[in-house]
């Protein structure tokens, strides 16, 4: 059976990421511009982008003239108190460590809050959210057939046609779909090996070369 590109690539970003860490202080809705990259920022790996000194939230973000269609929290969609209540919560470090929170409702973007290292305008990676974004992908997956649910059973490689086996080391085979939506590979790198594979990426504003592109990432770390 064939899974479509943008599958893969969820399967392929599934198996592995990293997160951030602590809050600071911030008032409810502040009239200050939304948090962006210094130029010295976006040349920055994104764990040595510094904290901002406050944390930032808007109920009517502006229109970036990005794509995105910008509405009102409360008039538009949304519970404007709850929601409120809960970034400010997270400010107060009452809930783990965010760099952000966007909430999108019909196609409008209706809320934005930025944290730590959040920045409106530098990609974030995703670290172990990204096993809820495969499982749903998974899901509509089997959903609309394009999957079974006897697959989940089946070799992560078997769904990843531009891999080469020739390379791989013994038992990565034996890595199921099931194992790699829930980061459970199995999988362990030397730490020199996994300093050379990351110094193939660059500044998160630029675009990934090297070993590390596409399906190639997989490929390496196999």
């Amino acid at each position: 059976m064939t899974i479509n590109l943008k599958l893969k690539s969820l399967l392929a970003i599934a198996l592995f990421s990293g997160f951030s860490g602590v809050v600071t202080a911030c008032s409810q809705e502040n009239d200050a511009p939304v948090p962006e990259a210094t130029a010295a920022e976006a040349e920055l790996s994104f764990r040595d982008i510094p904290y901002l000194d406050e944390a930032f939230m808007d109920a009517t973000p502006a229109d970036r003239e990005d794509g995105l269609i910008v509405g009102e929290l409360g008039v538009d969609g949304g519970d404007k108190d709850a929601i409120i209540k809960l970034a400010q919560e997270i400010t107060d470090n009452q809930h783990g460590s965010f760099d952000s929170l966007l909430i999108a409702h019909k196609n409008e973007l209706i809320f934005e809050s930025y944290y730590l290292r959040g920045r409106v305008d530098l990609p974030h990676p995703q670290a172990s959210a990204t096993k809820a974004y495969t499982s749903l992908a998974i899901g509509r997956a089997i959903q609309l057939g394009y999957l079974t649910l006897a697959d989940l059973n089946k070799p992560l490689v078997s769904f990843l046609n531009d891999l080469d086996p020739e390379r791989f080391v013994d038992g990565v085979e034996l890595i199921m779909l099931h194992k790699a939506m829930t980061m459970s590979s199995g999988l362990r790198i030397n730490e020199d090996k996994l300093r050379e594979l990351r110094g193939n990426i660059g500044p998160l504003v630029k675009e990934t070369t090297g070993p590390l592109k596409g399906q190639g990432q997989v490929q390496a770390f196999f």
